[in-house]
């Protein structure tokens, strides 16, 4: 009996084992994905720095298909098919690189002779492969799931994506292109240092007319891009698959893209949410041994070794004679050894050096005894050097090598020389240079460490973005909308022509006006003067006058035409000038004058001491960040926060609390409801009220008696970083001056304009992501209403600048003496800025790489009990309840009592209970309302019971109800409520409605809809999971982020350079300016020859009518 027990439970266990393991085979296949990767570009370089992607997606049991022109050896993974196109190296190697750069042709001018017929070719061998053919053959019946693509110059590739229906991530293995990013919805900055197209051309020192050729040749470049390159890969794609939509609509639909370069190399810039960086992931940890006779010729070098390759482009054997003899004589003179390649035989070799067709470079680099690399300047090629901790010296010769090498010699981790023009002593003196000073090696070892300190494996990162791709249908929210505005509209071109042109016709007026004015009274006062003029005469009806020499005006003729009189089927007699005008420059000057007037006007680190500060008193700019104070304390951190709001229940012995709550007082006397009633826009309020109200708070918290004993000059206090709260509190910042610490901001909603403004950030004053614009963006504004947003923005930027930094200044110097650096640079100096926001409920827009965005960390995963009398209240509701609360800084009592009543009436129509929160006791009790003045929020919303959540559109309010799943209704009162509001209502996941306009009707039908339709809830579900879709923890995101700018003493790379930029540089604001004064001008200088030329043959025609008359009279 026991044996039988025991042998049905062991077939049991079996079966259940069996059981198990199919549906674990069944969710990996459910999770299995088919992907597409095209990487067409016959260059080594372009295919490297993926192939541990597709072998790791393929490991994970993806079917991946490779189409590729090198084949990647020795892999036989299952499920992973090669298909090779290495044709189209034909057709590259008829380009000599070297030839091309020793002739001064730029990248531009090689692009049109060499790289687009290239990619013409290269687009060809895919189509044309026989493989290919039979995957996009119309009754193939193949799918995939993503499709991959490099974002090169070969758009005939992207049909492909439409061709399989699947959502496109594009590859670039170097910078992004300009035209892709303008693809994309991103900006091309003509003469910033990260547009690798202009070569050495660029950087924040460049004359007026320096920048204007860059903006010239630029955006030429992408213009014919457009109208040339695209419509012919259009035809060729058609023509193998059919009609397609745009190439360019396709490509803007692109989901991602992988981007190999790192943020210690890359000049910071805003990018696009949907451009993922990565770098290095084809470095080896483990290279293959050197042969036998390398490893010896190594290991003898006694003095050390330099190791010399132009990569796989660009052959040294391809260089002139003379160059490669200088270089020979160089190495000859040197005590290393030199480890070269050469592609040809190299008669006259020096005993020192080594050369061959091929070499493993990773393996060289790795040797301890090499001291040098001198390269091409390629991309990968720099990894590998930074890798190794090995300095170098550039020659670029092509694509991204000026950009690269350029970047080398600013880290102070290499130097750049130019093929052209190198002589004999200066590539010696840099060899010399780069091998004896040892800072090389230093800063070299330093930007390793850096470049090294990252998050998460670059490979393991992009596996995770692909299928983040597949998971959410191709990712649209990390699309921007800019990506569809017309070139003019996206920065906003078309308003600055326009008020340059309205400038210009006012100033153009007025000079002509002030010109006659002074004419005429300069006339009066001298030039009438009857006792010099000896003879008046009227000829032809026109008044003639004969004067002296010494008349009081300095007459170049004699005879001058003082009134002359039109008369009608007569000759008039022209005046004719008289006079050089001396005041023509002088015009001419004023007019510059008053034109420049106009411009103006319009891993865990050791534990660190950390200073938080939070001035402004409300609770929502607080509890975003209570989380993180928290997880810094318990790690170790010693935390001293400064706050309006202390945390309560906060068991931890590192964090101490310094309460500046006493500025709520006067924070409670704005009525923001009645601002709202009173159409106040927030841009008004905040000149208004805002302004003064910061510097209010602000001193209230720097006269906080312990935090003055903090900062006092005595007291020896150290912190290693500071937190400051960014919104409208610029003196703060002199803390981190005080401290000498990097700074991290904090902003609990979208970084106000003014902020992102002096970070370098853009300022798009009608993109939807501009939340101080309230409700007046999106991508259907009339003209005006765009030129009012302009106005508007620019305007508080430039009170910003004139009024609210300069009197944090003064107040900063108040309490931190003189001399005190600008609270301004201080604020360009911020480390890194946390915002609290999410892209699937924001507005994917161009941002600079150091704004972290987290959300809906202050979110319980437990929530508290509910008091006994709410829970009961509650539980009891058979039909749901509504929760109802206008947050912290809205009071519904505030209303009118007419709208108040609106929803009195209305709720006790509903067949739902209603938990309410009142500040004030309720103007009539309703058996179905329970009413307080505070509940436990996320309490109230974790009851399976809630059907609705009314509300004021808070942020924080926002992420509880879609942590939760709970549809909304909003009122917006102030600040983003009216940004957020419009996202949830476009996310389907709540409605909202105004106050101002409320009716019975409209709040009773709304809150029935929200309530009975399920596609609210359902909406809410999804947006819920996408948002919990994340690589790591936000709360560890943000702890490490913190350590990492601790570590890495500010994280300086992180700076833009565009923060320091003039404010006319901002998106080449004074060049389009200048462009269309030229043009004006132009246009204006046509028409009037125009007119003159048709007067002058109108008048012709008219004397040969009176010619004809007289000869037949």
């Amino acid at each position: 009996m026991r044996q039988f027990i025991q042998k049905t439970m062991r077939q049991h266990i079996t079966n259940l084992l069996f059981i198990l393991c199919a549906i674990s085979f069944a969710c990996q296949a459910a999770q299995s994905y088919r992907i597409l990767a095209v990487v067409a570009t016959p260059s080594y370089s372009h295919q490297v720095p993926y192939y541990k992607l597709w072998m790791e997606l393929n490991k994970r049991g993806h079917e991946v298909v490779l189409v590729t022109a090198n084949v990647i050896q020795n892999y036989n993974g299952t499920n992973f098919t090669q298909i090779d196109v290495s044709d189209s190296y034909k057709i590259i190697r008829n380009i000599d690189f070297v030839k091309l750069r020793m002739h001064g042709d730029t990248w531009i001018k090689l692009l049109e002779i060499g790289v687009l017929p290239l990619a013409d070719g290269t687009a060809e061998v895919v189509f044309k492969n026989k493989e290919m053919q039979k995957l996009y053959a119309p009754d193939s019946n193949v799918t995939f799931d993503v499709f991959f693509t490099e974002m090169l110059y070969v758009p005939a590739l992207y049909a492909l994506a439409h061709k399989f229906n699947a959502p496109m991530i594009g590859l670039s293995s170097l910078g992004i292109l300009s035209i892709n990013e303008h693809i994309l919805g991103g900006i091309p900055l003509p003469s910033h240092e990260y547009t690798w197209e202009m070569e050495a051309r660029t950087g924040s020192n460049l004359s007026f007319l320096e920048r204007l050729r860059n903006f010239v040749i630029l955006w030429k470049n992408i213009y014919d891009l457009y109208h040339y390159h695209f419509p012919k890969h259009q035809i060729m794609a058609e023509k193998y698959l059919g009609k397609l939509p745009p190439l360019e609509d396709i490509a803007r639909n692109t989901s991602l893209i992988f981007i190999q370069q790192s943020d210690v190399l890359t000049p910071a810039k805003p990018k696009l949410a949907n451009m993922i960086t990565f770098t290095a992931s084809h470095v080896s940890q483990k290279p293959t041994p050197l042969s036998q006779d390398l490893k010896q010729f190594l290991d003898d070098a006694k003095e050390g070794v330099i190791y010399f390759s132009l990569g796989t482009n660009a052959m040294s054997s391809d260089l002139p004679i003379e160059l490669q003899r200088m270089f020979c004589d160089v190495f000859a003179k040197l005590p290393y050894r030199v480890v070269w390649k050469y592609e040809k035989e190299l008669p006259g070799k020096p005993d020192n050096l080594y050369i061959g067709r091929w070499l493993p470079q990773q393996s060289i680099l790795a040797h301890p005894k090499v001291k040098l690399f001198i390269y091409q300047g390629g991309l990968q090629s720099s990894e590998e050097a930074i890798y190794n901790e090995v300095p170098v010296i550039g020659f670029p010769v092509l694509a991204d090598q000026d950009y690269q090498v350029g970047r080398m010699e600013a880290l102070g981790i290499g130097k750049r020389l130019e093929l052209t023009t190198v002589m004999r002593e200066e590539f010696e003196n840099a060899i010399q240079e780069v091998i004896t000073d040892t800072q090389y090696k230093e800063r070299m070892k330093h930007i390793k460490k850096v470049a090294k300190d990252i998050q998460i494996d670059p490979v393991e990162n992009l596996v995770w973005w692909t299928e983040y791709v597949i998971r959410t249908k191709g990712a649209p929210h990390l699309r921007s909308n800019l990506a569809w505005q017309p070139w003019y509209k996206r920065y906003d071109t078309d308003i600055i022509v326009f008020l340059t042109s309205i400038a210009v016709i006012i100033i153009l007026n007025a000079i002509n006006l002030t010109a006659k004015l002074f004419v005429f009274i300069h006339r009066r006062l001298q030039f009438v003067n009857t006792s010099k003029q000896k003879l008046s005469i009227t000829l032809c009806k026109c008044n003639i006058s004969i004067v002296p020499r010494d008349s009081p005006r300095n007459h170049k003729n004699r005879i001058f035409l003082r009134k002359p009189l039109q008369s009608q089927g007569q000759q008039t007699i022209l005046r004719k000038k008289t006079t050089k005008n001396p005041l023509h420059k002088t015009m001419r000057l004023d007019a510059s004058i008053a034109l420049f007037a106009l411009w103006l006007f319009p891993w865990r680190s050791q534990s660190a001491r950390i200073l938080a500060v939070f001035p402004v008193p409300s609770y929502s700019h607080q509890v975003p960040f209570q989380p993180l104070w928290l997880e810094l304390s318990r790690r170790g951190h010693e935390v001293v926060l400064v706050a309006t709001d202390s945390i309560h229940n906060a068991n931890t012995t590192n964090l101490r609390q310094i309460n500046v709550g006493g500025s709520y007082a006067k924070y409670k006397e704005i009525s923001y409801v009645q601002r709202r009633l009173n159409k106040l826009s927030w841009m008004e309020l905040v000149e208004d009220r805002i302004v003064d109200l910061s510097l209010m708070f602000t001193e209230h918290t720097l006269s906080n008696s312990e935090l003055m004993s903090l900062y006092a000059s005595d007291s020896k206090q150290t912190f290693d970083l500071v937190f400051i709260e960014m919104f409208f509190t610029s003196s703060i910042y002199a803390l981190a001056h005080r401290f000498n610490a990097p700074t991290i901001g904090l902003s609990s909603l979208g970084l106000p304009a003014s902020e992102a403004y002096t970070l370098g950030d853009l300022v798009l004053p009608s993109h939807d992501s501009t939340w101080e614009m309230e409700a007046n963006v999106g991508t259907d504004l009339s003209f005006w209403q765009r030129v009012k947003n302009f106005w508007i923005l620019w305007h508080w930027i430039y009170v910003s600048y004139r009024d609210l930094y300069p009197r944090h200044q003064e107040l900063a110097e108040k309490y931190f003496g003189t001399p005190l650096p600008q609270v301004v640079d201080l604020m360009r100096d911020t480390s890194l800025i946390f915002v609290n926001e999410d892209p699937v409920m924001s507005y994917a827009r161009p941002n600079l790489a150091k704004i972290i965005r987290f959300h809906s960390i202050h979110v319980f995963k437990n929530p508290e009990p509910l008091p006994q009398d709410i829970k009961k209240f509650v539980h009891n509701a058979t039909d749901g309840f509504i929760y109802f609360c206008m947050g912290t800084n809205a009071r519904f009592t505030d209303l009118p009592e007419r709208i108040q009543h609106i929803f009195y009436d209305v709720f006790a129509e509903l067949p739902y209970k209603i938990v309410w929160k009142l500040e004030k006791p309720p103007l009539r009790k309703l058996d179905n309302v329970y009413v307080s003045s505070w509940f436990p929020q996320q309490s109230v919303l974790a009851h399976r019971n809630i059907k609705l959540y009314i509300y004021q559109g808070g942020l924080q309010s926002t992420q509880e109800a879609i942590h939760y799943t709970v549809p909304v209704l909003g009122f917006p009162v102030l600040s983003d409520q009216e940004f957020q509001l419009k996202k949830i209502k476009s996310q389907g996941i709540g409605n909202r409605l105004n106050f101002e306009t409320l009716t019975r009707d409209e709040l009773e039908a709304t809150i029935r809809e929200v309530i009975t339709n399920q596609k609210y809830k359902e909406n809410m579900i999804r947006v819920r999971n996408l948002m919990k879709d994340t690589p790591y923890d936000l709360v560890d995101n943000l702890v490490w982020w913190t350590e990492y700018v601790i570590r890495n003493k500010g994280a300086s790379h992180f700076h833009s350079s565009l923060a320091w930029e003039p404010w006319y540089h901002y998106c080449d604001m004074d060049i389009v300016t200048f462009l269309a004064i030229a043009s004006f001008i132009i246009v204006l200088l046509t028409f009037k020859i125009c007119a003159k030329l048709l007067a002058w043959l109108l008048k012709l025609r008219q004397d040969r009518r009176v010619d004809v008359d007289k000869k037949i009279n």
